[in-house]
C-alpha cells in the first residue's frame, strides 16, 4: 500500500542573492505517484527554451500570441512557423508529463482538465517571462549580462 505523499514547508536561502526564500518542498513519506519535481523540471526547462529560443517573436507580438502557440488554435487563421515549433514543444512536453502521471482510464475530459492546468501554467511562466524582460527595472541586468543569466533571475520568481 503506497502512502500518501507530505507537503512540508521548509526555509531556504538562495545562493544566489543570500536572501530568504520561503517555498515549498515536496518530502515523500513512502512511494510517491507522482514526481512533482520531474513534472516541475520539465515545465521549467520547456518554457525557458521557447523564451530563450523565440524572444524576439514573442517580444514583438501582441500577449495572444503565445496562447495561441501554446493551445495550437489561431481564430484568424494559421498559425505562425514559430507558433507551429512552440506548439510543437508544447505537444513533447504535455506528452512527458502524461507519460510520467501514468494515469490509466482517465476519459477525455479529465485529460483536457490537466492539459488545460499544464498549459496554463506554461502560458503564464511565458508571459511572465516576456513581461519580466520587457520591464524597465530589469534594463540593468539585461544589458550587462546574457540571456542565461537573466533567465536565472527570473526563475527565481517563481521559486518563491
Amino acid at each position: 500500500m503506497k502512502e500518501k505523499t507530505k507537503i512540508i514547508e521548509k526555509e531556504i536561502i538562495s545562493p544566489s542573492d543570500h536572501d530568504l526564500k520561503y517555498f515549498t518542498r515536496l518530502y515523500n513519506t513512502g512511494v510517491c505517484d507522482v514526481d512533482i519535481l520531474r513534472i516541475k523540471e520539465i515545465i521549467d526547462k520547456t518554457t525557458d527554451m521557447i523564451f530563450s529560443a523565440y524572444r524576439d517573436s514573442l517580444l514583438s507580438e501582441p500577449n495572444t500570441y503565445i496562447v495561441q502557440a501554446v493551445w495550437a488554435k489561431n481564430h484568424k487563421g494559421k498559425l505562425s512557423p514559430n507558433q507551429k515549433k512552440i506548439k510543437k514543444r508544447i505537444a513533447s512536453m504535455m506528452n512527458d508529463i502524461m507519460e510520467i502521471l501514468d494515469l490509466k482510464d482517465i476519459n477525455e475530459s479529465q485529460t483536457f482538465s490537466i492539459e488545460y492546468l499544464i498549459k496554463g501554467l506554461a502560458v503564464s511562466k511565458i508571459s511572465y517571462l516576456i513581461e519580466a524582460f520587457k520591464n524597465k527595472q530589469n534594463t540593468a541586468c539585461i544589458s550587462d549580462e546574457g540571456d542565461s543569466s537573466i533567465l536565472d533571475r527570473l526563475k527565481s520568481f517563481w521559486n518563491a
